[in-house]
């Protein structure tokens, strides 16, 4: 995952957004892990939060909207059909 993102020959932008979710969901704590894999997921989330969450930008946003292949933004949690969560635009 981390390649794709750091290619050099392609634009990136629009796979940050998706890769964070992708990974946070990829990580959630399972309901059967031990204490220690729980442990361990947890702080990996929380690494993640510190590298993706606090470095994306309106414009990863945007990339991320102006893909084809991310049109419906299925990537995004949602609560509900009105309630999708787009904090990195604040």
């Amino acid at each position: 995952m981390f390649e794709s993102l750091e290619k050099i020959d392609e634009p990136t932008l629009q796979l940050v957004v998706p890769s964070y979710y992708l990974l946070m969901r990829k990580f959630a704590p399972g309901i059967r892990d031990s204490t220690v894999i729980r442990s361990f997921r947890t702080n990996i989330r929380k690494y993640l939060d510190e590298k993706f969450w606090t470095s994306m930008k309106a414009l990863h946003w945007m990339a991320t909207f102006l893909d084809p292949s991310f049109k419906h933004l299925d990537i995004i949690p949602q609560t509900s059909n009105d309630d999708v969560m787009l904090a990195g635009l604040k």
